[in-house]
């Protein structure tokens, strides 16, 4: 009884141990597909821009002898992105998007997947947080 019930625990803990392998593998795999990317990219002349929500660039390369508060709005939110060329030679804007995957641990991308899921679902309402109830009189 006692052996058959620790040849159970054991069993149980080589199963964790394996799935726990199996996601760090995964994870290393993640890891060198980001760092083969970065290297792709390490040669790329790059033109980075900011651009407001509503779609308008700021033109940080003219502006450069500017101080920030003459360029950018008070509580206006902008996204960094990069300025690319297509075939036609037009430029065409990529927001520069920052994962993290390599990061975080297992656990970790577990909640980050959740957080992620419920950001949507509020996009996709419309809203975001929801506003501070008022006060009753």
């Amino acid at each position: 009884m006692k052996v058959e019930r620790e040849k159970g625990e054991i069993n149980t803990e080589l199963e964790q141990l394996r799935t726990l392998m199996k996601q760090f593998e995964e994870k290393s795999v993640l890891c060198e597909t980001h760092k083969a990317h970065q290297a792709e990219q390490a040669d790329v002349p790059k033109n980075i821009e900011l651009i407001e929500k509503t779609g308008e660039r700021k033109h940080m390369r003219g502006s450069l002898d500017l101080v920030a508060t003459e360029l950018l709005r008070e509580r206006k939110a902008y996204v960094l992105c990069h300025v690319l060329r297509n075939e036609t030679d037009e430029e065409y804007t990529k927001n520069i998007v920052i994962d993290g995957a390599c990061m975080r641990t297992p656990e970790e991308d577990i909640k980050w997947a959740e957080e992620q899921a419920e950001l949507e679902a509020a996009a996709a309402k419309g809203g975001g947080k929801k506003a501070p109830a008022g006060k009753k009189k």
